[in-house]
């Protein structure tokens, strides 16, 4: 491969998971819009799960 075709290909991997991220966080936002107390039990049950000084890890599910 090129420099070039390393180059495309590597914009196109990040752009696409860019693309994915943002569309995810969007979908997220709506949702906390369009339905605030589903949003309210969510936060509810992070905050029951997750203490207030750190940040959630993957042994708290």
């Amino acid at each position: 491969m090129s420099f070039d075709q390393v180059a495309f290909l590597t914009g196109s991997m990040f752009s696409a998971g860019a693309s994915m991220t943002a569309a995810a966080l969007v979908f997220i936002i709506m949702a906390t819009v369009c339905f605030p107390e589903a949003a309210k039990v969510v936060q509810k049950e992070i905050h029951d799960i997750v203490s207030h000084d750190r940040c959630p890890m993957f042994e708290d599910r």
